[in-house]
């Protein structure tokens, strides 16, 4: 080789050394685990990571199964990378705030509180579908490119977070590669710190749209391709918040036995507790804004990047102000890693799928995990996560209607006002031996009923009243009468049994009316008494039907009342029964109306030293009510 050429040679190897060692280094590797590589700026052979190195700016970092890296910047924020990620240092360290581009996997910071002047941000992540601004927090993010998926779980601090619109990642990462390929010609150019300005510009200006969510401490967030915005946070299960955030290496349960724990809060306490939420912890979802929250207390598997809600038997815990996860799977003690039901496995784009058999199972078998497969993929689809929904118009409505479970973990308020016509019959009088009975056609009731919020499967309840009943005047001719208003007062229990059904009992004391014969020294008085009855009802409460947030509700039950002696007049223990029918509109979430048909018997015996006789009351009515939870 001649000397001329030699040094040609030379020369271009030194200013492709002057172009590569050109960029600031930003970070250090601290921590490694299996195979690892990094492809810095101004080359195309990806070289392996050790211990020690330091990483330049515009630095891709690449992921194998099974590995993790660690990675310390000048101003001591400390980044771990996941196993099977691709992430790009952008720019990180010094006054400038640190960008990085995560184009797959998992991410997981701890950055200093920023110094910047307030409302500043001093670290940016970006994917696909989302950006984050962050000042000073802890917390993991995780991106799915076969679902672009983003989802962000906060464990100290606060992020902000935006679904985002403009160009694709992977043009700027292309359009990054061709100045590299530009610069190893040895034509000088600065385009690569004016990308990165760019970057800086363009995320300043996402975050500042109206659609950023604020993500605090434990709760979860993530992109929705179908609405085109971010979910807005909700508290995550505490159980897998304390295990994930004490897995700070990021260890995965790939190929070992699963160490199942279940996600029950009973008898725990935890190190980390999620920040309350301003959305409903029901969930919800509103078609004219998109504005969409899942139900609180669910499980977030960080690979597909997927929220599992809580089930619609789900319970509601009172002391954490959530609801407690119930047959929708458990977590990896070891890891925090979700871990699917027994017979499935959790796919990006497919949802829940059955795990194969090693043997030909039975039919039996198979029946119970499709229809699992099919119960678990139901919910994620009103959680509009599946990517077959991705077509704005075929989203489903997440419903607004309250279940009967979601309830107990509510206090409700309702009021109910019944006009109504109301009958006493009196028979078999062994005084008179004539059959009496008095109408009242203008009756009406008025009822205020207290649901109190309760963290299990029951939930106390408390009614107060007011009846008034007026006879007809004809009817009513000489006796004696004392005013028409009757007062009503309970307290009980109701008992949820399914998703459709409740029993509710109570101890109620109503004033009730009978006919009365008084003897007196020289004849008998009839008069229309009042008295406190003490009345054990049990009631059957069902959703029969519903049509988006119009359900028909029907309410069955008997009643019974303990015997009571009012002077010398006695009410011994009788029956009823009851029966409602009725529509009710949730107007809002939290709001809703009724409308619909009561009719309410009962039967006792009464007597006095004088006589004996059987009463039948007996009311019919219109019942028209209004309702919030809270």
């Amino acid at each position: 080789m001649s000397i001329k050429c030699m040094a040609l040679m030379g020369l271009i190897l030194s200013m492709f050394s002057f172009n590569s060692w050109s960029r600031p280094v930003v970070a250090t590797v601290v921590l490694l685990r299996g195979e690892v590589t990094q492809l810095v700026p101004g080359s195309r052979i990806a070289r392996k990571v050790q211990k020690g190195d330091q990483l330049q700016e515009d630095t891709s970092i690449v992921t194998s199964d099974k590995s993790f890296v660690r990675i310390k910047f000048s101003d001591e924020t400390i980044l771990n990378i996941g196993a099977r990620s691709k992430a790009i240092v952008v720019q990180a360290g010094g006054k400038s705030p640190g960008i990085i581009t995560l184009l797959k996997g998992r991410l997981r910071a701890k950055v200093n509180k920023s110094k910047h002047k307030k409302g500043r941000h001093k670290f940016y992540v970006r994917t696909q579908t989302a950006a984050m601004g962050v000042r000073g927090t802890e917390f993991e993010t995780n991106y799915n490119p076969r679902n672009h998926i983003t989802s962000l779980l906060t464990y100290k601090g606060e992020v902000a977070m935006v679904q985002t619109k403009g160009k694709e990642i992977e043009d700027e990462v292309q359009r990054q590669q061709e100045v590299e390929d530009v610069t190893r010609d040895g034509v000088e150019i600065k385009d690569a710190p004016k990308l990165a300005k760019t970057i800086k510009e363009e995320m300043e200006l996402s975050l500042q749209s109206k659609e950023v969510v604020v993500v605090k401490q434990g709760q979860f967030s993530g992109t929705i391709i179908s609405l085109n915005k971010t979910s807005l946070p909700v508290k995550v299960s505490p159980v897998q918040l304390n295990h994930l955030y004490a897995n700070n290496e990021m260890v995965e349960n790939k190929g070992r036995a699963t160490r199942r724990t279940n996600v029950s809060l009973e008898n725990k306490s935890f190190n980390l507790t999620p920040v309350e939420q301003e959305a409903p912890l029901e969930g919800f979802y509103d078609p004219k804004t998109g504005a969409y929250a899942p139900k609180a207390g669910g499980l977030l598997d960080m690979s597909s990047g997927l929220y599992i809600s809580p089930g619609v038997d789900s319970v509601f815990d009172e002391r954490n102000n959530i609801y407690v996860a119930s047959n929708i799977g458990d977590i990896d003690k070891r890891t925090g890693q979700y871990v699917a039901p027994r017979g499935l496995k959790l796919d990006a784009e497919k949802g829940f799928v059955p795990l194969k058999f090693r043997k030909n199972p039975s039919a039996e078998t198979l029946t119970k995990q499709l229809a699992m497969r099919d119960q678990m993929n139901i919910a994620l689809r009103k959680d509009l996560h599946l990517r077959e929904r991705v077509d704005k118009n075929k989203v489903i409505d997440f419903p607004k209607m309250l279940r009967l479970r979601e309830l107990l973990g509510k206090h409700t308020v309702s009021v109910h006002f019944k006009p109504m016509s109301y009958s006493l019959e009196m028979s078999d009088d062994t005084l008179t031996a004539v059959e009496t009975k008095y109408d009242s056609d203008n009756a009406n009731s008025f009822l205020l009923n207290w649901s109190i919020r309760s963290g299990s499967t029951w939930q106390p309840v408390l009614s107060f009243g007011r009846q008034t009943i007026a006879f007809k005047e004809n009817q009513v001719a000489g006796l004696s009468k004392g005013s028409d208003h009757l007062a009503q007062m309970g307290f009980g229990v109701r008992f949820n049994l399914s998703s459709r059904w409740n029993l509710v009992t109570m101890l109620s004391l109503e004033q009730t009316l009978y006919l009365n014969h008084e003897p007196g020294s020289s004849s008998t008085t009839e008069e229309l008494i009042k008295v406190y009855l003490p009345r054990i009802p049990f009631t059957l409460e069902g959703l029969l039907i519903k049509w988006g947030t119009i359900g028909v509700h029907s309410d069955i039950g008997f009643v019974t009342n303990l015997a009571k002696k009012s002077g010398n007049f006695e009410v011994k223990p009788g029956f009823g029964l009851n029966f409602d029918l009725y529509l009710k509109w949730w107007v809002k979430a939290k709001y809703w109306a009724s409308l619909g048909l009561s009719s309410h018997t009962f039967q006792s015996e009464v007597a006095n030293t004088n006589f004996t006789a059987t009463a039948k009351n007996s009311s019919t009515a219109l019942n028209l009510g209004f309702g919030a939870s809270f």
